[in-house]
């Protein structure tokens, strides 16, 4: 996301772009940077029915295919409508990405690990911004449509990595016992902590994992209502809460470079 985010306000600017696409105006301009959001939007919505369905790993997969399609149709487009297009593409893939790999990430790591690799995952990001831009800069002295297209196309070295591993990395013990997979996420929490099958360990956090699944299979699917409901477990406050950490999270100075420039 922040390797083909960062990247447009990198060489929007620059002739090669502003050339192929018949100088567009900034309204235009901004349009075609924020269907990247709008196509996000869609995925996030779409994440939770593919993870709850087919799996945390198989969402994953599916966002990156979505990234590549979307890579590819950016880095050849010739007119603003293929453009806009692919942008909603990439968005999409970036949604179902951005949903299921902090739940699957959250769900096969010990717990003592969790808040570490929820850390990294945040640096990665960063990196990602430094890296385009430097991509950017690196390319910014041509004047021919390799400025644009070259960053474009490069961040399908890392989706085609995240496509290939999505075939590779354990799945959700949660979604295994969801699915009446028991035997499968024994071996994935074994994983997990690293001891036998047979560890106590191993039989304690697989039965808390069990019974979480009998709770909620004994209380019913939820609905989006339940969201904004004052209840128990405080869900309006949460919603609130997520809500307002993102809004600033997304206000905050560096977030306008990215749509501005």
């Amino acid at each position: 996301m922040t390797v083909d985010l960062t990247n447009m306000t990198g060489f929007i600017n620059g002739d090669p772009w502003n050339q192929q696409f018949h100088h567009p105006n900034s309204t235009i301009v901004g349009t075609v940077v924020s269907l990247y959001e709008v196509g996000g939007f869609l995925g996030g919505l779409l994440s939770s029915m593919i993870c709850d369905n087919f799996g945390r790993r198989q969402c994953i997969g599916f966002g990156a295919i979505f990234l590549i399609v979307g890579a590819i149709l950016q880095a050849t487009s010739f007119e603003l409508g293929q453009l806009m297009f692919a942008r909603i593409v990439s968005g999409i893939g970036v949604g179902l990405q951005q949903s299921a790999i902090p739940i699957l990430q959250s769900e096969v790591t010990p717990a003592n690990r969790r808040g570490l690799y929820a850390c990294a995952y945040l640096t990665m990001l960063n990196f990602g911004i430094v890296l385009a831009y430097w991509i950017d800069y690196g390319v910014g002295f041509t004047t021919n449509s390799f400025a644009w297209r070259f960053p474009t196309a490069f961040q399908l070295v890392f989706v085609i990595a995240v496509f290939a591993l999505s075939f590779v990395v354990v799945e959700s013990p949660r979604f295994l016992v969801l699915n009446n997979r028991e035997e499968d996420a024994c071996d994935v929490v074994s994983c997990m902590l690293d001891k036998g099958r047979d560890d106590p360990h191993v039989i304690e956090l697989l039965n808390q994992i069990k019974s979480a699944v009998l709770v909620e299979m004994t209380e019913g699917s939820g609905t989006w209502m339940d969201f904004i409901k004052d209840d128990n477990l405080q869900s309006r406050r949460r919603l609130w809460s997520a809500c307002l950490v993102q809004m600033f999270q997304q206000g905050k100075s560096n977030q306008h470079g990215f749509f501005m420039a």
